[in-house]
Parts: structure tokens; sequence; C-alpha cells
């Protein structure tokens, strides 16, 4: 009889609530095509799924099955799956990720070894394959120590190994079996939906006495430490921006009116803002910072369009131009004085603007209040000379 992980899975992990919650998030899917199991991106539903070779998992004990679907899970909750595109060699990424895996796992949890047929110049061969585990004889691993992260593992390894496609299978070492070849490489669709399935596995494991079960105490606050929503300051810039927008209505012969079709006109609405960035050009403001603020400006003005005013202790109304939709501009210098935040805010509050963005490094006094909503980008480390409750949105500094 076929073996079906889906009848076996519930018993398998009855004492681990957060793996049975994460698996009800990811199908199963037997496919024979595969030398033991994996996870894979179905394209074409854009779906995550564990794929598994019922002939492999059919000889394992229940303690090896559970093993191998923590390492395949495991793949999914460091976010391998997806990160992969970004390395120079992904054949080493593949060992490493394997390494920090299976040295948290324990050899006890994994099968020994396990045979496997590979086709070699049209002839098939019986491969014997084993888990991979740091201090392993004759390996470029064997000197590695264990419980590293894959970063590190990846590190030691990346000059070591060849990056070689697997052409026929003939790779011996393939971690708890899968070579990893049907990852989703820099999807975000992918990213976003095992994202979502660990934060609902680990929302239901905190609500159950002893809900993460023999989740290891490191992990399991490197993930709830991932799961901590992170803001996309760009996201909350272009919302801040499409927020401020008014709505012109006016009067069009175009527009069907609906209350007195074909005798009066409709009414279309136009939705405009006045939004005025600020940029600090002061002495303080380094070369970096002042070349970041245009060229995140530059990408600000895709989608809308705005006014750009510098300033130090004063503003330059002389250099103030609009930053018109779509086109591309040079942030230069053109002030090194003092800063004085009221500058710019007096200069919104008298022209009557609807959004205040003040680009800065925050080294000046509290400025007045604004009439229109204000808010502050700076840099990476930078702290501001007064407390505030407006929203400051921080870019960071690349090494």
């Amino acid at each position: 009889m076929t073996y079906d992980l889906n009848r076996h899975i519930g018993r398998l992990l009855t004492d681990e609530p957060f793996w049975a919650a994460l698996s009800c998030r990811l199908p199963k899917v037997a496919c024979k095509k595969i030398p033991t199991a994996c996870i894979s991106y179905n394209r074409e539903t854009e779906k995550m799924v564990m794929k598994y070779n019922p002939d492999f998992l059919g000889q394992l004990s229940d303690v090896h099955v559970r093993g191998i679907i923590k390492h395949e899970f495991f793949h999914v909750i460091f976010d391998h799956c997806t990160t992969r595109g970004e390395k120079e060699n992904p054949k080493a990424w593949n060992y490493a990720t394997d390494l920090a895996i299976n040295s948290i796992i324990g050899k006890e949890e994994l099968p020994t070894k396990w045979t496997r047929t590979v086709v070699i110049q049209d002839t098939e061969l019986q491969v014997e394959c084993r888990p991979l585990f740091p201090q392993q004889k004759d390996t470029p691993w064997e000197f590695l120590d264990w419980h590293q992260t894959s970063e590190h593992y990846y590190s030691q390894l990346k000059d070591k190994v060849k990056d070689e496609s697997n052409q026929g299978g003939n790779d011996p070492y393939e971690g708890a079996g899968e070579a990893h070849d049907e990852w989703a490489d820099d999807n975000p669709i992918a990213k976003e939906q095992m994202k979502d399935a660990i934060k609902k596995a680990a929302k239901e494991a905190e609500t159950k006495v002893g809900g993460w079960g023999s989740m290891p105490t490191e992990v399991r606050e490197l993930v709830r430490k991932s799961l901590i929503p992170t803001i996309d300051w760009r996201m909350v810039l272009m919302a801040f921006v499409r927020g401020r927008k008014k709505a012109d209505r006016f009067s069009s012969m175009r527009k069907l009116n609906r209350r007195y079709p074909y005798i009066f006109a409709g009414k279309r609405t136009r939705r405009t803002s006045k939004i005025l960035i600020a940029v600090d050009h002061s002495g303080s403001v380094d070369d970096w910072m002042l070349s970041t603020f245009g060229a995140e400006l530059e990408g600000l003005s895709k989608y809308t369009e705005f006014y750009v005013i510098p300033f130090d202790d004063v503003v330059s109304e002389e250099h103030m131009f609009k930053w018109e939709k779509g086109k591309r501009l040079k942030m230069k210098r053109v002030l090194q004085g003092g800063t004085n935040f009221n500058a710019p805010t007096i200069y919104a509050n008298e022209n009557k603007f609807d959004g205040l963005i003040i680009c800065t490094d925050m080294y000046a006094k509290k400025p007045i209040r604004s009439k229109c909503p204000r808010i502050w980008v700076t840099a990476e480390g930078c702290r501001p000379y007064f407390s505030t409750n407006e929203k400051i949105l921080r870019i960071k500094r690349e090494q």
C-alpha cells in the first residue's frame, strides 16, 4: 500500500502543536520523481507545497519521518527557500542550510543512510546517501562546529564547494534528501505566504500549554523575533503622500448624471495634493545623506508630484522647484548654514500645503507646530534633539 503522509501527519505531530499547525498550512503532495522530500513552489497555483516520495517515507520509522518533516519545515521557517538567489554559490548554500538544520534536529531523528537510483551516462546506479552533519569525515565540512547558522556555514563553504549542477543526481550529499531544485528563489509571493503561515502557526502555539513542543528555546525566540512586524518606511511615505490628496469635484458632460441623466452634467472628481518636501542642506548633513534623500525622492516621483525646497536656517525659495511625476532630477547642495526647523514649517503654514515632509539629520531644536501633517525622514543612527509624537522614518545606512 502506498504511503500517504496526509493520513499519518496527525499522529506523527501529536506532541508538536507548532509543527502540526504549520503542517496544516503547507499541502503535502506525493511525488515519486523526487528521491526523498522537498519544499516546492507550484508556479501555476502560486503556492508552496511539501513534496515527498511515498516509497522513501514508507520504509522509515515514525521518528525518522518526523525528522524529515521538521527538516523541510525548518527550511520554511529560516526562509531558505526564497533567499538562495542572492548567493554566489547556490550549491554551497544548499549544504549550509542542511548543516544548520540537521545540527538542530540531531542524528537520532534522521535516517542514517538510504539508497537512491541515479542515471549517469545512461546507466542506472544505486547511490548511498547520508544526511549532512558537521564534522563528518572526508567532507568539506569535516572541521565545522555544530549548531551554527546557515550564513556561517555558507561563509566557510562557498570557496571550498564547486558550484556545479547535479546533472544526473550523482551528488551523495543532499541533506535530508533533496537537492532544493524546486525552491522559490527570490519569489515575493512565496515569501509572504510562508511568513503568514509561520505567523499563524506561532499564534496557535502560544495559546497552548507546551505548544512549541520540542522546538529549541533559541529557535523559538528566533521565530518570534522574525515575526515582529517591520515597517517599510517607503510605503509609509507613500501612504502619507496619497493620504493628503483632496477631492476636487467639477462638472463634466462626459460623465452621466445619475439623478438627471442627459439633462444635467455629471460630476467628476479630481484628487490632488500639495506636498512640500523640505530637504536639509545644512553643514551637518553629509553628502551620502543628501544623495540618498535625492534618490528616494526620485523613486517617490514615479507615483506623485510634489514641491521640494532646500533649507538650513532659512528656506531658499529661489531654489524651490516642483518635482513632476516621472521626472528625473539630481539633488545638489545649495546651502551650508545651520539648521532651523521653524523655517520650512512657517513656509508650509503660510502657503497652505497639505503635508510637510522634512528630510534631515534631526540635529536642531524642536520647531513650532505645523498646521498640516508633518513627518520626518532621517538616516538610521540619527537621534533627534527633541521629543515628538510625529512619525520619524529612518533610512538604513548601507555598509
